[in-house]
């Protein structure tokens, strides 16, 4: 799927929220969250997951996301684009 970026949404790195990978690795998150839309003759393609960090896509709205279920840290990532998409969110400094 193309997108356009249409901003940054935040840059998340809590030391707490560590990362297993398959094969053993422990390392910490680092997350850039962007904002942005579907662009040119995908913007009528549905999401689809990629199988291998996604298991699901979809277009909701943002009431709907109240009942996914979802990591606390996702939540928070969500949280921060929707009620304040204008300004870019730092995980860890004040607003």
């Amino acid at each position: 799927m193309t997108i356009g970026l249409t901003g940054l949404s935040g840059v998340y790195s809590d030391p707490t929220h560590v990362l297993l990978d398959p094969d053993g690795t422990v390392h910490q998150q680092l997350a850039l969250c962007f904002h942005a839309v579907p662009a040119g003759a995908d913007a009528a393609v549905e999401p689809r997951p990629d199988g291998i960090e996604t298991k699901e896509a979809v277009w909701c709205t943002p009431a709907a996301l109240a009942n996914l279920v979802m990591h606390p840290a996702m939540r928070l990532r969500l949280h921060d684009a929707i009620t304040a998409p204008h300004r870019a969110h730092f995980e860890g400094l004040p607003g």
